[in-house]
C-alpha cells in the first residue's frame, strides 16, 4: 500500500535523494544523490527499502511532515530532537505513523544532515537513470528544485511484512566519526599533480587542520587554514572531476569536491578522499574541523570493503513487533503500541 507526506517546513534545505546518476557526466550532469550516502542507505534499510530508494534529505534541522496515510518511516544521520505528533521518538528504529500526525525535527547541534525514508520509497520519476535533485540543473526529485511548504510525496507501495529495523546496539554511524579532538579525519589517496605544486605543499596539507567555510554547499566543501602554494599557477587544461577531488585554485585554500560538483575542471588537484570516507562531507557544517591522512590504495579498498560489511551488519528486524502510533484523544496526545497477542 503506498503512502503520501504533506511537507509544512522544509527546513533550511529539502530535497529529494537517492544514490546518484551514474553515466551522465558526459552531458555535463554531476552523479547528485545524498551527500550522507551511508546515512540515507541505513535510513531505507530501516523499514525494509532498497538501499538506493529516493528518500527526503534535510539540512540542519527545522524539518516538519505531515503524514497523510498511515507510514512507516525512519529517520537517520546526526542525532537530534524528534517528535511525533510532540511526542519523542527514537531516531535509530523505524516508528509507524498513523494519517494526520506531524513529525518535527528540532535543530541540530552538530552535523548537518538528516534523511527521511518512508516505506516503499518515494515516488518521483526518473530522470538520467535516477530519482534524485540537482538544483544547479533543475532536474530530478520533486519538479527539479527543493522541497517548499504544501508540496506532497508518495511513495511506492511498501512491503506487506510487520517488520521494524533497528540500529544493532553499539552501532555508530561512520559520517560521524571523529578523532579524539573532534576533527573529522578524511583519509586521501596520492594525486597526479603532486608535482604542480610546491615541494613540501602536499606534506604540509597532511599536517595542517582545516576549518570547514560557510560558503561550503552540495557542491564544494571550502576550507580555511594552511595555504597550498603553486610552482607555476593552479590553472590547468580542464579535466574530469571525480567525487571527493581536493582542489586548490589560485587563493591557495582547497576545496573538496562533493555530489553536485562540476564535471569537468581548471584547477589543479592535490589528492582525493576515498570513497569510505566520504560520506563524512555530507555532515560537515561551517566551523568544522577536518584533517586529510595519506593511506595506499590497499588500505582504501580494504576501507571501502569494511564499510559495506558495517552497513550490511548495522541493522536488525523485529518480525511482528509491535506497531508505534499516536493517538489522539478529545485533543490529548498520546504514544500507543499494538502489539498482537496469541
Amino acid at each position: 500500500m503506498s503512502g503520501s507526506v504533506r511537507i509544512l517546513k522544509p527546513g533550511l534545505l529539502a530535497t529529494v535523494q537517492d544514490l546518484g546518476r551514474k553515466g551522465a557526466m558526459a552531458w555535463g550532469v554531476p552523479g547528485s544523490g545524498a551527500a550522507d550516502q551511508v546515512s540515507m542507505r541505513i535510513a531505507n534499510l530501516l523499514v525494509g527499502n532498497e538501499q538506493e530508494d529516493a528518500t527526503i534529505e534535510f539540512t540542519m534541522g527545522g524539518f516538519e511532515v505531515e503524514f497523510l496515510d498511515d507510514v512507516l518511516f525512519a529517520i537517520s544521520g546526526v542525532s537530534g530532537d524528534a517528535s511525533l505528533d510532540k511526542v519523542p521518538i527514537a531516531t535509530t528504529r523505524a516508528v509507524y505513523a498513523s494519517a494526520g500526525s506531524a513529525l518535527a525535527m528540532g535543530p541540530l547541534r552538530s552535523g548537518a544532515r538528516q534523511y527521511l525514508a518512508l516505506s516503499g520509497g518515494i515516488d518521483v520519476p526518473v530522470v538520467l537513470g535516477s530519482r534524485s535533485t540537482y538544483l544547479k540543473g533543475g532536474l530530478g526529485g520533486y519538479e527539479g528544485r527543493a522541497l517548499k511548504r504544501g508540496d506532497v510525496l508518495r511513495t511506492f507501495p511498501g512491503r506487506p511484512e510487520n517488520k521494524l529495523g533497528s540500529l544493532k546496539e553499539g552501532f555508530h554511524l561512520p559520517s560521524l566519526e571523529k578523532d579524539a579532538r573532534g576533527i573529522s579525519v578524511l583519509r586521501v589517496t596520492e594525486g597526479t599533480m603532486s608535482g604542480r605544486f610546491q615541494s613540501d605543499a602536499i606534506d604540509r596539507m597532511l599536517s595542517a587542520v582545516y576549518e570547514v567555510l560557510p560558503e561550503s554547499d552540495r557542491m564544494g566543501i571550502r576550507l580555511a587554514g594552511e595555504k597550498v602554494l603553486h610552482k607555476e599557477g593552479a590553472d590547468i587544461l580542464s579535466g574530469g572531476i571525480e567525487p571527493g577531488a581536493v582542489q586548490v585554485p589560485g587563493s591557495g585554500n582547497p576545496i573538496i569536491l562533493m555530489v553536485d560538483r562540476q564535471t569537468t575542471g581548471g584547477y589543479t588537484k592535490a589528492f582525493s578522499v576515498i570513497s569510505a570516507d566520504r560520506s563524512k562531507l555530507g555532515q560537515l557544517r561551517p566551523g568544522d574541523k577536518v584533517r586529510f591522512s595519506m593511506v595506499g590504495l590497499e588500505e582504501a579498498h580494504g576501507a571501502f570493503l569494511g564499510l559495506e560489511e558495517s552497513i550490511k551488519d548495522s541493522v536488525r528486524f523485529d518480525d511482528a513487533g509491535p506497531r508505534r502510533f499516536s493517538v489522539k484523544v478529545d485533543g490529548r496526545t498520546y504514544a500507543v503500541e499494538v502489539e498482537e497477542v496469541l
